[in-house]
């Protein structure tokens, strides 16, 4: 089985990778794009790794292409699998029921995926994840599933993070939103063999 990403980063995260990659040579990207989804693909091969804009500082868009051979959870007649193994930020702020004090970031920013998951022709798509698009004044989340193309699926989310400083007034709404967000990362899509 073979997958795709397209990472697309603005702001804070796309700094952190930037600097991350700046002097590597082609076998420490694929390194470092390896450990961006090893907690979920242990068995993944990069196939290949293409990016541009890494020193520019508008934007950073990170392409790898990875083959795994124990991709899909089997149960029953079904087959699993963790289709986002890049998972959004660690905000380690989410345990917080409550604040003290506001809630800040470094920088307003961008973080899209596009996930592109080839599978075998005797397989098809029993439950896929549902769109979501959370839009307000500071944050914005769209995903979206695209089934169309013949075994071939196309999973793309989008985060927009407008505002950096969030008063304690907003935080049970922002904390909502982003627990919304972390629970898409573990959404799975299913598979059933064809008769």
């Amino acid at each position: 089985m073979q997958n795709s990403f397209n990472i697309f980063l603005k702001g804070e995260e796309k700094n952190k990778i930037k600097y991350s990659l700046k002097d590597k040579s082609d076998e420490e990207i694929k390194e470092f794009c390896k450990y961006l989804i090893a907690d979920e693909y242990l068995d993944a091969e990069i196939d290949s790794v293409a990016f541009k804009d890494l020193i520019t500082e508008n934007a950073f868009n990170l392409k790898f292409y990875v083959k795994i051979t124990e991709l899909l959870q089997k149960q029953n007649n079904l087959y699993f699998l963790n289709y986002d193994p890049v998972k959004s930020s660690n905000y380690k702020w989410l345990a917080e029921t409550e604040r003290k004090y506001p809630l800040h970031f470094f920088y307003p920013g961008t973080q899209k995926k596009i996930i592109t998951i080839s599978f075998p022709e005797n397989l098809k798509i029993e439950a896929s994840p549902q769109a979501l698009n959370i839009d307000s004044k500071s944050i914005n989340f769209l995903e979206s599933v695209n089934t169309e193309f013949p075994n071939k699926i196309i999973i793309s989310k989008r985060l927009d993070l407008k505002d950096i400083h969030f008063p304690i007034k907003y935080y049970a709404n922002i904390r909502e939103i982003f627990k919304s967000i972390q629970k898409k990362d573990k959404e799975q899509l299913v598979f059933k063999r064809k008769k």
